[in-house]
């Protein structure tokens, strides 16, 4: 038996040579797969999910599929993994690559050097290659389907509820040339919003700016957060109008906290937005009369 491992170990370690430009340097900094793919056991066969792999999810099996079907497309470059099978994912544009289960372990044991973190977990044998070339590898326990701090990060974003608005201005009903139209999003507040937990991880909306598109072709403007009526947004038109297409949204910045410490997880995204709100903004002009 340990005869057939080391003759395994030994054909592995020269296809990685064959395979790489620069020497292979083990690292146990190397984190466990998470995120990307999700790898599901069904009646001892395994299906890889890749999420999060930049544009949505492709999946294939060990009945084929080489780099994936699918409408999303991996951030990473999983060519550089050709000829290793399915298990292949992306981690930002680093391309991996794991043999779940190990076919071999780490030194000439016959266990592992530690005990399975739980049941259900198995020891992997995890390769990676960054976008530069750079390799790394090392072998670890692996739960399949664990949900990782990133996927929380995601469940905890979709969680997030803006509030509805209705898009106001001044003068009511009807604005007027060269005087300023103010505009401010009604039936809301400037309130922090927190979404609800997942497993102990949350995402926290502040109120940023409101962008305003007066609807005259000048373009969308930035304005601060504004929730009742001030001049605070202010948008002077030049020409007359029966109507113009106004629409305007509220922007906030988004933040993570884990069990109430906060939390950075790259690759997530730093704001959300309301669904634009549209408004028909009619603008006049002043007739002014000379009395001689």
């Amino acid at each position: 038996m340990l005869k057939r491992r080391l003759s395994v170990l030994t054909a592995m370690l020269a296809t990685l040579a064959a395979c790489l430009l620069t020497p292979l340097t083990a690292s146990s900094a190397v984190a466990a797969p998470s995120g990307c793919p999700k790898i599901i056991w069904q009646n001892g066969e395994k299906t890889v999910s890749y999420e999060n792999c930049g544009g949505g999810s492709q999946e294939e099996s060990d009945n084929g599929g080489g780099e994936g079907s699918g409408n999303g497309t991996p951030s990473c470059d999983l060519s550089a993994m050709a000829g290793q099978g399915n298990t292949r994912w992306c981690e930002g544009t680093t391309t991996c690559w794991a043999h779940i289960p190990s076919s071999v372990y780490k030194t000439q044991a016959e266990a592992p050097e530690q005990p399975p973190p739980s049941e259900d977990a198995v020891y992997i044998f995890k390769w990676c290659v960054s976008a530069d070339g750079e390799s790394s590898y090392d072998w670890m326990w692996y739960t399949p389907d664990e949900i990782s701090l990133e996927e929380l990060a995601w469940q905890a974003y979709g969680r997030l509820t803006i509030p509805a608005f209705t898009l106001e201005f001044n003068p009511p009903q009807k604005a007027v040339i060269f005087i300023d139209t103010w505009w401010w999003a009604s039936g809301t507040s400037d309130e922090v919003l927190t979404g609800s937990s997942a497993a102990g991880l949350v995402a926290i909306a502040d109120p940023d700016r409101m962008e305003v598109d007066p609807g005259d072709g000048s373009g969308v403007m930035s304005c601060p957060f504004s929730t009742t009526k001030s001049d605070a947004c202010a948008y002077t038109y030049e020409r007359a109008s029966d109507g113009y297409p106004a629409r305007a949204r509220l922007v906030y910045t988004v933040r993570f906290e884990n069990n109430g410490a906060p939390l950075e997880v790259p690759g997530l995204p730093g704001a959300i937005e309301s669904e634009w709100q549209e408004v028909t903004v009619p603008v006049t002009e002043v007739q002014a009369s000379v009395v001689g």
